[in-house]
């Protein structure tokens, strides 16, 4: 569990792989995106094996993204504690990252990972790759 009194706002307080929750405060402007069916918010995918960084039980978390610069952000609002996973579904976990539990009453900024290509001379979200 993240303990918040040693963070402020800014702060990454978690990591898990290539997405890091930032506590925040929701923007100006942030609009709230409705639940979606399948119960799980997805914050990123692993684009080679299938797996995601999901939390499960959408009733627990509210959604919000904004556009800044171009970019849409994405923040989450938790109602009540929810664990973030990192796996196949809720009930198999990958076991390459912990499970995550969020605490009631904060917002977290999700971001994802950044790195460069020198090839193309540009910032780019860091993504699964294969050997």
């Amino acid at each position: 569990m993240i303990q918040s009194k040693k963070f402020k706002i800014g702060n990454v307080v978690a990591r898990q792989g290539d997405v890091g929750l930032i506590l925040s405060e929701l923007p100006k402007g942030a609009k709230r995106i409705p639940p979606n069916e399948k119960n799980r918010e997805v914050l990123a995918f692993g684009e080679v094996t299938g797996h995601s960084h999901s939390l499960y039980d959408v009733k627990k978390i509210e959604v919000y993204e904004v556009m800044n610069s171009g970019i849409t952000e994405k923040y989450i609002k938790t109602l009540e504690s929810v664990d973030l996973i990192h796996g196949y579904s809720k009930n198999k976990e990958s076991g390459d990252h912990d499970k995550i539990t969020l605490p009631k009453g904060f917002v977290f900024k999700i971001e994802q990972q950044m790195g460069y290509n020198y090839w193309n001379n540009s910032p780019e979200i860091v993504r699964d790759w294969r050997l």
